[in-house]
């Protein structure tokens, strides 16, 4: 006769802690994804309120702009507003990498603080935390007595609901005299030439400040980055000026130096003259999201969608991304219905673009997206887009860091400056019919004949797309 094992004391102990554990993690999960999932709404009235066209708005004539649209010409323009730089630089990147780029913008940045400039750096605390983790870039700069960085919602596991809550802002503030502000990271994938593996076609716009005594487009970037740089949601990292005391980080602060020194003898480090190379500006706004760590109302997708109804001759939008959730559809479908004939939308082909997560949300998507009612484009560049701008009559230039996704309109911070201003309106333009003459319009699920061909792309990054297509959707307000 077999006789039942009888189970020890001990196995029963250990199931019931496995399974409380598990239920701890699901609980925890739930906790960080639930609120992404379901993200705060605005109000009727919230949605509706344009007042702050007028009480936000800048003082009329207070700056002079320009668009700065290659990879070149914004390294250049970076190393030019850092070199000039007599007080303070500000400085706001999502992305702040260890390469190439990244050791030019820190060389520069730590030559300022040599001659007393203060340095102050905001970057995202998850991707901050990737990049220089364990890179001696970020003591070599973060050491030095002038030169402060902090991180934006640093990793903290006591609050789930804020851990995909990211820093997505891009800008240079410079001695409170000039804004450069846009879509572009420091990394190679954006301050390389074209031709460069790593390119990227982006944009920022450049703004001069003519009168410290007005509120203008400086004035309202400084008044925002003060009140997140004070805030909690910002932590300090590598202040420790002990840090130089490691080989590692005083031979990286030791290369930086010397990386200037050739930067500064093969680079032209002159800006723009204000009153020849660059146009006058009418007015400016700047649109900023919640910037709570955790899913928060799409205030800066409705205030973009408020200035796109004002449209009454041309309406144009390039994003990379094109992907959805129903309020946002909703919101853009009724902006499209009442656009005016010249209307337009331009976003990267799934074998364009880089983000192969996007492309797969693309694939279920793009019918969607052509029943907005508009005409579809699809870019078929040797690179990546990665430009966020919106085109408003003939006067009205939108351009930062927004995508048209559920994680720029409820998770992330971000920036869009609206500049009123034919001229740069007439740059935006050109610089966007650029990457129109490389693109293909989507219709009836095939490209319309065009000037361009359709792009190619390997067979295992279709395969991929197309394999993660049905599942990014149920996730994509996390990627």
């Amino acid at each position: 006769m077999i006789v039942p094992q009888k189970h020890h004391p001990s196995h029963r102990v250990r199931r019931r802690i496995g399974w409380g554990l598990l239920a701890v993690l699901l609980a925890y999960a739930l906790a960080a994804l639930i609120p992404c999932a379901f993200p705060p709404q605005l109000s009727a009235a919230e949605v509706t309120d344009t007042a702050w066209m007028e009480t936000e708005a800048s003082d009329l004539n207070a700056n002079r702009g320009m668009l700065i649209t290659t990879g070149q010409e914004a390294m250049e323009t970076r190393l030019a507003l850092i070199a000039s730089a007599q007080s303070s630089i500000d400085l706001g990147s999502y992305i702040y990498a260890p390469d190439e780029s990244g050791r030019k913008i820190t060389a520069a940045l730590l030559a300022a603080a040599d001659r007393g400039v203060r340095v102050r750096l905001i970057t995202d605390g998850l991707i901050g935390w990737i990049n220089l983790g364990n890179d001696p870039l970020g003591p070599a700069l973060g050491s030095h007595p002038n030169v402060e960085i902090k991180f934006y919602n640093p990793i903290d596991i006591s609050r789930p609901q804020g851990l995909n809550a990211r820093y997505h802002e891009k800008f240079f503030l410079v001695d409170d005299t000039w804004l450069l502000l846009g879509g572009r990271n420091v990394s190679d994938e954006f301050l390389t030439g074209e031709g460069d593996p790593s390119y990227n076609y982006d944009q920022d716009v450049l703004l001069y400040r003519l009168d410290p005594a007005k509120r203008d487009a400086v004035a309202q970037m400084r008044g925002y980055f003060d009140a997140m740089w004070t805030s909690s949601l910002c932590a300090m990292r590598y202040d420790d000026a002990a840090a130089l005391e490691q080989g590692a980080v005083r031979q990286c602060r030791e290369e930086l130096d010397a990386l200037w020194q050739t930067l500064a003898a093969t680079v032209p480090l002159t800006l723009p003259d204000p009153e020849t190379d660059m146009v006058p500006v009418e007015k400016t706004l700047l649109l900023t999201n919640p910037t709570a760590a955790q899913p928060s109302a799409p205030v800066v997708w409705n205030r973009l969608c408020q200035l796109m109804d004002t449209a009454e001759e041309r309406l144009w939008m390039v994003t990379p991304y094109l992907v959805m959730d129903g309020p946002m559809r909703d919101r853009l479908t009724a902006v499209c219905a009442g656009a005016p004939g010249d209307t337009k939308i331009l976003v990267n082909s799934r074998e364009a673009g880089n983000n192969i997560i996007a492309s797969a949300d693309y694939t279920i998507h793009r019918p969607m997206a052509q029943r907005l009612g508009v005409p579809l484009w699809e870019f078929q560049g040797d690179w990546s887009m990665h430009t966020k701008s919106v085109l408003v009559d003939h006067d009205l230039s939108i351009i930062g860091s927004f995508n048209f996704d559920p994680r720029s309109a409820y998770l992330d911070t971000e920036l869009m400056l609206a500049v009123y201003s034919r001229e740069l309106n007439a740059q935006l333009a050109e610089n966007m019919d650029s990457l129109w003459n490389q693109s293909l319009r989507w219709q009836s699920g095939a490209y319309a004949e065009g000037g361009t061909s359709p792009k190619t792309a390997s067979f295992g990054k279709m395969a991929l797309i197309t394999l993660l297509s049905p599942f990014v959707s149920l996730v994509r307000f996390l990627v």
